[in-house]
């Protein structure tokens, strides 16, 4: 496995949050947002003597993580570990996103991966103690236009855009719950059609494109798909839109209602902590709390002494929100804010284990966790990864580049290695003409001026027109030469198209389909056996056929 180091690449200075670089690199400047270091191992113990679940919370979420999960194929290896939250030596290592369609972006695979392999070496480290990988469904936002895409490479290798456009939706709906019609088979055809057959295609179509069918719902076949690529390794997935579940989370909603806007104005005041020399990422509400009605999701948000819901004329008295909590408490739930204490007040969280935005979300929502009478997590990153397939190590090896490179933009670096490329043989033979040029030149110039000294200047102006005239020729031929380099254009395409496509990150644009279907589900295999979760680097995975 290669690994980069971010600070070594020009995108990042670009695009990557710079709280998240202090966090790998120079963690000492952060400090004081977190809750510990990640990279001591003594902190996650230190944290997980500090978790207090009472037992009859402990059973509850154990007991509805059981019935959620019955109706899904759980390895035995899931079921003890549901079975184990029940434990007081037991805790979860969290990690979570969105339903995504086919689990969205790559970054899901390596979040799920990185919670797996941490739970597995900390239980090792520990063996009093026992840690589980628990996978927290976002299934409660209704972004639907961010769910509802994926992105592959197609046949001509180019990226490749498919969304999924639900004939009856409601555009506020909770996007987890919501199903899907007759027209996903036609989806899945449309995204068989544009990539390449292979051997393992017949296997993607029945093992990972068939999880997700007419009448079942995001959240339930993003379930499926992560467990049938993660199940045998124990993982547990928990859906909070559960009427049990929010039962148990009525105490702290009903804090948020009566005492607002106090969590507001800690977050505000530790914003303005952050922004001294950060750029903070959420964006801070005066309740942290949606409300379902009419199977509409909506902000809530004060109004004189009563709340809102959000772009409406709908106003309740706090009296009426709060019954509606007592007798309905699955209509609510949190925003970005807010998801963490939730999460954590109903799981016994020793880490949570997030990418760069999430990390930068846990400096402003710190505050947040002593409000509520919790611990905060060790906040552990992700596996940063890009895959670089067979075609890409060819154009690496042959134009002497290193994986730096090729994060550039896909223009800036054709043009390069093309420059490259014709310079290096037009440049020998030019330069080699001119000083023959040269020669034959400065013979003609003696030869005139031993018969007029007059005449040496008339000649300085002819010889100066040749070179410009030369030079000019030179320029023009490199370019009539670059048109001809179309290999080596379209070598460059595919390469930049697999390794950066649309100028990002893979793992935030392709999805996992592309490789399942190219190299088979033993490639993911290969490829958890070499990621090393203890690497914060960027790293390289090479596969080739």
């Amino acid at each position: 496995m290669i690994t980069i180091d971010y600070r070594n690449i020009e995108f990042v200075a670009k695009n990557l949050n710079k709280i998240y670089l202090n966090y790998l690199y120079d963690f000492n400047k952060v400090q004081n947002f977190f809750n510990g270091d990640f990279r001591n191992s003594l902190n996650f113990l230190s944290i997980a003597n500090s978790i207090s679940k009472e037992k009859k919370i402990r059973e509850k979420v154990s007991n509805v993580i059981f019935s959620q999960m019955q109706k899904f194929e759980i390895s035995d290896e899931t079921k003890n570990n549901i079975e184990c939250l029940k434990n007081e030596n037991t805790f979860a290592i969290v990690t979570g996103q969105q339903s995504g369609i086919f689990l969205g972006p790559l970054y899901t695979i390596y979040k799920t991966f990185t919670a797996i392999q941490l739970a597995k070496k900390l239980s090792e480290k520990f063996p009093e103690k026992k840690f589980v990988p628990i996978f927290y469904l976002e299934c409660e936002d209704h972004d639907y236009e961010e769910i509802s895409l994926i992105k592959i490479l197609n046949k001509e290798k180019k990226v490749s855009t498919h969304r999924y456009f639900l004939n009856s939706k409601n555009e506020k709906a909770q996007v987890g719950s919501l199903n899907f019609d007759l027209s996903i088979e036609y989806f899945k055809e449309k995204i068989l059609d544009d990539l390449i057959h292979t051997e393992f295609s017949d296997e993607l179509k029945k093992n990972f494109l068939s999880l997700y069918n007419y009448e079942n719902n995001f959240a339930d076949s993003f379930t499926k798909i992560l467990l049938k690529l993660f199940g045998e390794y124990g993982l547990v997935i928990l859906n909070p839109f559960d009427k049990e579940l929010k039962k148990i989370l009525i105490p702290i909603f009903e804090k948020e209602i009566l005492e607002y806007p106090t969590s507001s104005q800690l977050l505000v005041t530790q914003t303005d902590k952050i922004e001294k020399e950060y750029v903070s990422q959420i964006k801070i509400r005066p309740i942290n709390l949606f409300f379902t009605y009419n199977d509409e999701r909506y902000a809530l948000e004060p109004f004189y002494d009563d709340i809102n819901l959000k772009g409406t004329r709908i106003n309740f008295s706090k009296k009426e929100i709060l019954d509606f909590l007592h007798t309905n408490p699955e209509k609510f739930s949190p925003n970005v804010s807010f998801r963490p204490i939730c999460q954590d007040y109903i799981l016994p969280t020793v880490s949570y284990v997030g990418g760069p935005s999430e990390i930068a979300y846990f400096t402003q929502i710190k505050p947040l966790y002593n409000y509520f009478g919790l611990t905060m997590p060790i906040i552990f990153p992700r596996v940063s990864l890009t895959i670089s397939e067979s075609d890409t190590q060819k154009v690496i090896e042959k134009h002497k580049l290193n994986h730096e490179n090729l994060f550039e933009e896909k223009e800036i670096l054709k043009n390069k290695i093309l420059n490259h490329v014709v310079d290096s043989q037009l440049d020998k033979f030019f330069e080699e003409s001119k000083m023959k040029l040269k020669e034959i030149l400065d013979d003609i110039e003696n030869k005139v001026q031993n018969v007029d000294l007059t005449l040496k200047n008339n000649f300085e102006t002819v010889k100066n027109k040749i070179y410009y005239q030369v030079e000019n020729i030179k320029h023009k031929t490199i370019e009539m030469e670059k048109k001809k380099f179309s290999t080596i254009s379209n070598q460059i395409e595919k390469s930049a198209n697999s390794f950066f496509p649309n100028d990002n990150w893979q793992e935030r644009e392709l999805n996992v389909i592309y490789f399942l279907n190219k190299y088979g589900i033993l490639f993911f295999e290969k490829l958890f056996e070499e990621i090393e979760i203890e690497n914060f680097n960027h790293q390289i995975f090479h596969i080739s056929k």
